[in-house]
């Protein structure tokens, strides 16, 4: 019995969690009015927090893990293209008590290529994978890709890739993925803008390789391709920095009126920290009183909340 009230306790724990907005590929959709909470909670020095639980930790945290096997494995096979750094001197930085066989010192990265053929000159270990960088100058806007692949299947040419976007699921929700429309709207949006910062920063990209691993049968992995660069890729990554550039003007005017936000029912804000501020009649007056505080005056006009 005992056993059992220890293993509840666990599952239902939760924590305060300090959040933020972020502005990455990987944060898409994006939505004017979560940076405006954003920009209100610093102003008025007020910290976002926000409830973390076990089980969402745990998901985090898996996906994360299941980002490194794939890139491991995938280098194994040949087919990912990217920079590399020595593993055992990557360990040697993140264990509290290295041993000797993690002592390396050489964090010097090596590429962008294929993975490399040889070890590390200093400790003769294995290279690992770094996910390489991409961002828009203009903005904060940052994020970095999972990888570039070149399946042998798909009949690339040696200079063309597929962009990497890996993704944890469930079984039971591999049908409904594979189905027509079945890749969200997020999923889209974030494979579309990294394939077209990479296309922009000179790399041929012919496609976005989605790998779907779920956490209860991993050997079920499962790939969707989305073929080419889409032709509205450039005109959705326009639209977003038009609307990021709106939402600095406001910032500027105090007129918050043209900002909207990217969600239209709460279960679409899953991930949002500010979700139960938008979704809650009461948000209004936290968001005028908030406003106040850092800015010194009350809004000119609210933004469109859901």
């Amino acid at each position: 019995m005992a056993s059992k009230s220890f293993a509840l306790q666990l599952a239902s724990a939760t924590a305060p969690a300090e959040k933020y907005f972020r502005f990455s590929p990987s944060a898409l959709p994006y939505c004017g009015v979560s940076r405006l909470w954003h920009q209100v909670y610093k102003g008025s020095k007020k910290k976002v927090m926000e409830e973390d639980r076990f089980d969402g930790d745990f998901y985090r945290e898996v996906g994360i893990a299941v980002h490194k096997v794939l890139q491991k494995w995938l280098a194994r096979l040949n087919v990912i293209f990217g920079y590399w750094r020595c593993r055992r001197a990557v360990e040697a930085l993140t264990r509290p008590f290295p041993s000797k066989r993690t002592s390396c010192k050489n964090l010097a990265l090596v590429g962008p290529s294929m993975p490399p053929k040889g070890n590390c000159p200093e400790c003769h270990g294995d290279y690992e994978y770094v996910e390489m960088k991409v961002s828009y100058p203009a903005t904060n806007f940052e994020g970095f890709v999972d990888g570039l692949v070149q399946p042998p299947q798909f009949g690339l040419a040696e200079d063309e890739f597929l962009v990497l976007e890996g993704k944890t699921t469930q079984t039971n929700k591999l049908n409904d993925l594979k189905a027509p429309g079945g890749l969200s709207r997020a999923y889209m949006l974030q494979g579309v803008v990294y394939a077209h910062l990479l296309a922009e920063m000179g790399y041929k990209i012919k496609g976005v390789l989605y790998l779907f691993v779920p956490r209860d049968k991993p050997k079920q992995v499962t790939p969707i391709w989305h073929g080419g660069i889409p032709k509205f890729a450039a005109n959705t990554f326009a639209n977003i920095m038009r609307e990021y550039e709106e939402t600095t003007v406001s910032l500027d005017t105090r007129e918050y009126d043209r900002v909207t936000g990217s969600c239209r029912k709460i279960e679409d804000a899953a991930y949002c920290p500010f979700r139960s501020n938008c979704f809650n009649p009461a948000g209004r007056d936290l968001f005028v009183k908030l406003h106040t505080q850092a800015f010194g005056a009350a809004p000119k006009s609210l933004p469109v909340f859901p």
